[in-house]
């Protein structure tokens, strides 16, 4: 397995930040995207994130600040459908970006940023 050449969240007092997050999920090989489409990816993607904050000690209600980037923007009004039920009130900030490709080939990548006071 090659080294991670960047780290799955940082904490900086208490502010945690997680990287940009694929809908991957692993195997007996390593990791491969859910198929299904840019639905399935946001889900997983999102599930992951929530993963990562519980590892970093911050809480999904506790997320102030989110960028997606999607592969194109006609998956914006469905990604909206799958925010709404991931997130509730009061919902993060968000910048949704399109890009021209993301890291294997996937079609949505998630950045959160969390205020989580240190416990």
């Amino acid at each position: 397995m090659t080294e991670r050449p960047y780290s799955l969240f940082r904490r900086f007092g208490d502010h945690v930040v997680i990287s940009g997050t694929l809908g991957l999920f692993p195997d007996q090989y390593g990791s491969q995207l859910v198929e299904g489409g840019v639905l399935k990816q946001l889900q997983k993607a999102l599930e992951n994130a929530e993963r990562i904050l519980q590892d970093s000690g911050a809480l999904k209600s506790e997320v102030f600040k989110a960028t997606v980037y999607l592969t194109s923007l006609e998956h914006l009004a469905d990604c909206n459908e799958i925010w709404l039920e991931f997130f509730a009130e009061p919902r993060p900030a968000r910048t949704t970006i399109a890009v021209v490709e993301l890291p294997r080939k996937a079609l949505v990548e998630i950045e959160l940023w969390a205020y989580s006071p240190s416990k």
